[in-house]
């Protein structure tokens, strides 16, 4: 797939979550996206694939970075 596709560091489970994830945000349920994910159950889409947009994302990062002391070695 790393080839496939010219990303690196990144591992197959990478890619089967986000897919999982936009299919739920995509289809609007977890209960569709499951027909296509494969997963037996559609509450295992809902607590294990957190579906965040990309803007709460950023938000969240900042706040973190914020808060770090980035002078101490």
């Amino acid at each position: 797939m790393m080839a496939d596709t010219g990303l690196r560091n990144i591992v197959p489970r990478m890619l089967r979550k986000t897919y999982s994830s936009l299919s739920v945000k995509k289809l609007g349920s977890s209960a569709e996206a499951r027909k296509l994910t494969g997963h037996k159950k559609a509450s295992t889409l809902d607590i294990h694939y957190d579906i965040h947009d990309t803007d709460q994302i950023k938000e969240y990062a900042h706040k973190v970075a914020d808060s770090m002391d980035w002078t101490k070695s």
